[in-house]
């Protein structure tokens, strides 16, 4: 999980620097390349038997509990649990995290943001063990 968690964006390497250092909003060819980066994160892993489970992770990181992410639209325990967990974990960073459009959240309020999404974009099982989790996190 330690090495997927590190790795689930590696996928990235692969895309156009204008498309990732693009200060606007991200048209919607842009987005569609962007949401390649799984696939070709995963393609880098697949091949060697020893690391299916980290692409399979890779792979899956922007699916949806209720099936609308990408690049498969898979839903609830067809996502493997690395990606699910993953999923919640990249949500957790990116608010807590300083944006060009935003400042970061603290812990809580961006655990809010995210139960908002428990049962749609997350697993809840996942956002719950988050909450449990969140007096143990030093931000």
């Amino acid at each position: 999980m330690e090495i997927t968690a590190l790795l689930h964006d590696i996928g990235m390497v692969y895309l156009p620097k204008e498309i990732l250092s693009k200060k606007r909003r991200l048209s919607k060819k842009e987005w569609e390349k962007i949401k390649e980066h799984p696939l070709l994160g995963a393609s880098i892993f697949e091949n060697f038997k020893e690391l299916r489970e980290i692409a399979l992770g890779i792979r899956f990181h922007h699916e949806r509990f209720d099936g609308k992410g990408y690049p498969d639209k898979i839903s609830k325990d067809n996502i493997p649990l690395s990606s699910r967990i993953l999923a919640v974990c990249d949500a957790f960073d990116a608010l807590t995290s300083n944006r060009l459009y935003r400042k970061k959240l603290g812990k809580y309020n961006a655990f809010e943001k995210i139960k908002k999404c428990s049962g749609t974009q997350f697993d809840p099982h996942v956002v719950l063990y988050l909450r449990k989790t969140l007096p143990r996190i030093d931000l």
